[in-house]
């Protein structure tokens, strides 16, 4: 009889457990559901304009032969500042295997 009184409290300890764990779960969900009841109101509007200074605008330097990427060259860069200068010959590498 004594280890049947045993197993009765722990099973009804583990049903109050349960239901202690329902029951919060249940509370956090009602508190997250009414949070944002208490949130002000939100209005959508467009950005307050802006208001110049009295500084110049600064444009920004061009960039360098050196800074600029390929194929993005600016025309003074294709060029040779030598006179006389010819275009360097450069040897054409592709992966088709085909003679050509």
């Amino acid at each position: 009889m004594a280890s049947r009184i045993g197993a009765d409290r722990g099973s009804n300890m583990f049903i109050y457990k349960a239901l202690s764990a329902i029951a919060a779960a249940a509370f956090g969900a009602a508190v997250v559901l009414a949070i944002p009841g208490f949130s002000p109101e939100v209005e959508a509007r467009t950005p307050p304009p802006v208001v110049k200074t009295d500084r110049l605008d600064i444009p920004a330097p061009a960039p360098t032969c050196n800074e600029q990427a390929w194929p993005y060259y600016a025309a003074n860069c294709l060029r040779s500042d030598r006179p006389n200068s010819q275009p360097r010959t450069v040897r054409f590498v592709t992966t088709d295997r085909v003679a050509r």
